[in-house]
């Protein structure tokens, strides 16, 4: 039974990572539109990358790869929206600091944010059916 826990949990993980991921290029998309490209993508990637990092560690904090005490959908997902504004403050600051970054991400960030929310929430949503 542990073992199977333990697959479940890596799946999860790799879920969560999969959409956070994949919330970039469709961020990128929907700010850029037809000017999106590559070289847009690799410039945000790397900064995102550390965002991404810091919201699987708050995932890990607050429980949510705890497989044997799912909460509801709704707590969830709601859970999963405080910490990518929590996500998004964290942003904030890297930004602020590094001030030297190739990008000035204000509206991608939030967009990606909200994308990232709410795609990884539905995933989470949809894993625990």
């Amino acid at each position: 039974m542990s073992g199977v826990i333990t697959i479940k949990k890596f799946l999860l993980l790799g879920g969560d990572a999969a959409f956070l991921l994949l919330s970039l290029p469709a961020a990128l998309f929907i700010a850029f539109g037809a000017e999106f490209d590559r070289q847009i993508f690799i410039n945000h990637l790397f900064p995102f990358l550390s965002i991404y990092l810091f919201i699987l560690i708050l995932f890990f904090i607050t429980g949510l790869y705890d497989i044997r005490s799912f909460k509801s959908a709704t707590s969830t997902f709601a859970t999963v929206v405080i910490i990518h504004g929590i996500g998004a403050i964290f942003g904030i600051l890297f930004f602020y600091l590094a001030a030297d970054s190739e990008i000035t991400p204000k509206t991608n960030l939030a967009l990606n944010m909200l994308v990232a929310a709410i795609s990884v929430g539905f995933w989470r949503v949809l894993f625990q059916r």
